[in-house]
């Protein structure tokens, strides 16, 4: 170690700095580790549930519910910052001792549930030992007449079940004709019987019954035209459904829930010919299905590779409550086959939907029938009869719902404004539908534009079709969804003004549109929002759910007793991002945790380097890393943080967020220019000046980096027009800069001649020009520059007028500047004194001696006027010149006084003797 640290401090500068670095990296990474372990802790608890299924089931049901069950758990586990490990332990329920087998399992692990439990005869057998268990129990078999606390059944009412059907193909589809074929199980003369008491109160009996213990096919081939009610178990159910087809007769089939199933559809050979146009009892539809159901078809097609049935969702929804009920303490949960309040029922019944196979698709048939739950929410029956919104149905009122396909093809979209969460869309809408229904009621939620007149109408028989063209405003991210940054969700969101789900049901037109991936495909193709608005479509998705809406009064949803203000609702989503890289599409998420440790870790050695002040080589590295820690850390801690806020905030707040994170980045640049022109340029001038920088000049540079940092803010961030800001600005910075032109060319002049320095305090100078001087410099300023005269003036000259004329130095020049002081008779004139010594200068004797040619070292003579002088009053005359050497200025005073001497004579004026002295500068 000893030698480590000697190599260290023996090593050279670039050795030192790679250790601090290294440095750097090691404690990073040893924080890191500690973090991911407090975080990995969080996450290692492991909640189970067991499930309970015929393993070697053969129809294909235990596989379907088990599928639904894994959807559920994967969806979950891929999530690495879920706190928990969802688990499922399977035990066959054929097993011999299948209770002591639970009894063991049980009082091994501490499990949140059981859910499975095809066969109601081993619930009903062991309901007193299952109950005893003391967890809950989520089952789709069928009723018991005993409750139980802890067991939860989900499943049809079996009479209602039955009589629906027959009420749907007796007073929807009118089939007058109806026959009843069945296995002769229990479950199906359970069927017949409530089937046929609905026929029989119309009074129009069954046409026939047939069983599969006669000859289906026989029977069926004298039957020509009329419908059949299929009943029996899955396989059972098959071979009738082949025997009618193979008869050749004409009837329409209708089935029970059992014919919906994968498990029932995949024992059929060439599947799309034969149960084609076949109407089946179904709790749940895919296209009318809410965005739980959508994202259960998608995520069950993506793992299996095939579509999911009823019973799926139904085990998804089991294994959702099992395991959320008892994580998040939740009563209240939104399933894909509907909504659940565990504190109201142990017994959730099925919605009772009539769907038809289109090939191997199931969709829903046109008209629906509801139970009226509460009789008193209608005031007038009769009313409602004509109005054509209920039937009466065996005895009773049911309401009818038309089903109205919808679909949405986006032209265009434009004009997308993050900052007022608006985007402009261009959109073809169309309607399909049967009986009454007025497209001009529909409204948009998150858009103020109508319909308007249609561009394409067709009418056949009961049949209407209709299609708008619109374009408009509407609002981005409306259900506060939770995104990513970067992301918006624009929606196309509609639903009818004055007929609630009762009456009305949105259903996307699957026939009539693309899968949610083609149609993604199609609007990228298409290339509906043009790159240069630096968005692109991520996800398409559709959607339609059951809504609350405020109803404004309307008598017919007031009062306790009124119709509830639930409204159908089809969702056009579609999830655009900017095309601009971020972070989180290079770097994966969890990574973000330990660069923000590293640039946190980074940004703390600089501190410490900085604070040491070890030279300008540290200071150069310092910032070096500067440049690389500091955006390190705020990409990780920024991205990390809009993350949270996607999730946690609403979409105002992660907007707000997303504007500040965006704003720092253009004021982080500014920040690193503003040091780095500190650094490398004003301290670089200190150094050689000796001197600070003008704090004026500091301040200006600082302001016009951060003003151009803000402007960027202004126009990319906020995303607002500049030209009124420019405009103010530009005459704000002429009138500034008219008033301190001169004050920032002098100080910008003095930062030239303190950085270049052509002269130094103490240096003997010359500059020409009205304002030069000559004489010896006293103070180089950044303003002005301040000289000694010969004569002992200080003059200060603007240091932009010395950059902008002719200066010489004479620091190491062998002329010599000299005065000589005289003194005459005070009866003289002045004047006259001054020509007879400028004459006497000129003279030929002394122009070899003084630099007379040159006007910048030309002689001067001044009076000084009259003094006493040795108790003598006299009158005191000066004159300067400049010697080539100062070993001539003996000469040049015998020569001028000589000089002098002549020229008094010859004017016939009494020269006084002059005390003469040299005073050389």
């Amino acid at each position: 170690m000893d030698k480590i640290i000697g190599w260290i401090k023996d090593g050279s500068k670039t050795i030192k700095f790679l250790v601090i670095v290294l440095s750097i990296l090691i404690i990073s990474s040893f924080f890191y580790v500690i973090v991911q372990k407090i975080l990995n802790t969080k996450n290692k608890e492991t909640i189970k549930v067991l499930m309970v299924l015929p393993t070697k089931n053969k129809d294909g049901i235990s596989k379907s519910m088990l599928n639904g069950a894994k959807v559920f758990t994967n969806s979950l586990n891929i999530n690495k910052y879920e706190k928990y490990i969802y688990s499922i332990d399977l035990i066959d329920e054929n097993d011999n001792n299948l209770m002591e087998t639970l009894k063991t399992k049980i009082s091994q692990n501490k499990y949140k549930g059981i859910i499975g439990f095809t066969d109601e005869n081993i619930i009903n057998k062991y309901n007193k030992i299952l109950s005893g268990f003391n967890i809950p129990i989520y089952t789709a078999a069928k009723h018991s007449n005993e409750e139980y606390k802890n067991i939860k059944y989900f499943n049809y009412d079996e009479i209602e079940k039955s009589k629906f059907i027959a009420n749907y193909m007796r007073n929807i589809k009118k089939e007058r004709i109806a026959y009843f074929a069945h296995d002769n199980s229990k479950e199906c003369k359970f069927e017949l019987k409530n089937f046929e008491n609905v026929y029989n109160r119309f009074k129009i009996p069954l046409t026939g019954v047939v069983t599969t213990e006669q000859d289906v096919k026989k029977y069926f081939n004298k039957v020509d035209f009329g419908a059949v009610y299929v009943c029996g178990d899955n396989k059972n159910i098959v071979n009738i459904v082949n025997d009618i087809k193979n008869s050749g007769t004409d009837l329409t089939i209708y089935s029970n829930e059992i014919f919906s199933l994968n498990s029932t559809i995949n024992k059929f050979t060439k599947s799309a010919d034969i149960i084609h146009s076949v109407s089946v009892l179904t709790p749940l539809l895919f296209d009318t299905a809410n965005k739980e159901g959508q994202q259960f078809f998608n995520n069950y097609k993506e793992i299996f590779n095939k579509n999911p049935d009823w019973l799926s969702a139904v085990t998804y929804d089991m294994t959702n409550i099992a395991f959320t009920s008892q994580t998040t303490k939740k009563i209240s949960h939104e399933g894909v086959i509907r909504e659940y309040d565990l504190n109201q029922s142990n017994l959730f019944l099925f919605p009772l939907k009539m769907g038809e196979f289109n090939g191997k698709q199931l969709i829903s048939v046109p008209i629906q029938l509801q139970q009226i739950s509460n009789d008193k929410s209608i005031d007038n029956y009769i009313q409602a009869l004509r109005d054509d919104r209920v039937l009466y149905v065996n005895s009773k009122f049911m309401y009818k719902t038309n089903v109205v396909y919808t679909g949405v093809k986006i032209n265009s979209v434009e004009d997308i404004k993050e900052t007022e969460d608006t985007v402009k869309l261009d959109f073809s809408i169309w309607f399909r539908y049967q009986g009454n229904f007025d497209p001009s009621d529909i409204v948009f939620l998150n858009s103020d534009i109508t319909l308007g007149k249609p561009v394409e109408q067709i009418d056949k028989e009961n049949d209407h079709y209709v299609r708008f063209r619109s374009k408009g405003i509407f609002k981005l991210n409306y259900f506060n969804k939770n995104r990513s940054y970067g992301v918006n969700i624009v929606n196309i969101i509609y639903k009818h003004k004055k007929l609630n789900y009762n009456n009305l049901l949105f259903v996307n037109d699957i026939l009539g549109m693309p899968s949610n991936q083609k149609m993604l495909h199609i609007i990228k193709d298409r290339k509906v929002i043009d790159f240069r608005s630096g968005w692109e479509i991520d996800e398409f998705f559709v959607s339609q759910k059951l809504i609350k809406d405020y109803t404004e009064g309307k008598p017919q949803f007031v009062g306790f007793q009124g119709e509830s203000p639930v409204f159908s609702m089809i969702n056009i989503e579609l999830q655009i991002q900017s095309i601009m890289m971020h972070a989180k599409d290079v770097i994966n998420k969890d990574y973000f945790i330990f660069l923000l440790i590293l640039g946190f870790i980074g940004l703390i050695s600089i501190k410490l380097m900085e604070s040491k002040q070890l030279g300008r080589y540290w200071y150069v590295q310092s910032y070096l890393l500067r440049l690389i820690f500091l955006p390190m850390f705020i990409i990780s801690g920024g991205n990390m943080l809009l993350n949270w806020a996607y999730i946690t905030l609403n979409s105002t707040y992660a907007s707000n967020i997303v504007l500040i994170y965006d704003t720092i980045w253009w004021i982080i640049p500014a920040y690193l220019i503003n040091m780095a022109i500190k650094r490398f340029i004003w301290n670089k001038i200190e150094e050689k000046a000796g001197k600070k920088v003008p704090a004026i000049i500091i301040m200006i540079t600082t302001f016009v980096i951060y003003t151009l940092a803000i402007s960027g803010v202004i126009a990319f961030v906020f995303d607002e027009e500049l030209t009124s800001i420019l405009a103010a600005s530009g005459v704000l910075a002429m009138v500034i800069g008219l008033a301190i032109k001169s004050n920032i060319a002098n100080i910008f002049s003095g930062i030239v001649l303190n950085v270049d320095k052509p002269f130094q305090v103490g240096d003997r100078v010359l500059i020409t020009g009205k304002q030069g001087a000559k004489g010896k410099i006293i103070d180089i300023g950044w303003r002005s520059t301040t000289i000694r005269t010969g004569d002992g003036l200080l003059v200060t000259i603007p240091n932009s007028k010395i950059t902008n004329t002719s200066l010489k130095n004479l620091k190491h020049n062998a002329q010599c500047d000299f005065s000589h002081n005289m003194f005459f008779n005070p009866d003289l004139d002045p004047e006259k004194i001054i020509k007879i010594i400028l004459k006497s200068l000129h003279s030929n004797n002394v122009d070899s001696i003084i630099l007379k040619d040159d006007e910048s070292f030309g002689v001067a003579v001044q009076y000084l006027g009259v003094k006493l002088q040795e108790q003598n009053w006299v009158s005191h005359f000066k004159f300067s010149a400049t010697l080539e050497n100062i070993d001539l200025s003996s000469k040049v005073i015998s020569q001028v006084s000589q000089e002098l001497y002549k020229n008094f004579e010859s004017e016939n004026l009494k020269m006084q003797s002059s005390n003469n002295n040299m005073e050389k500068k």
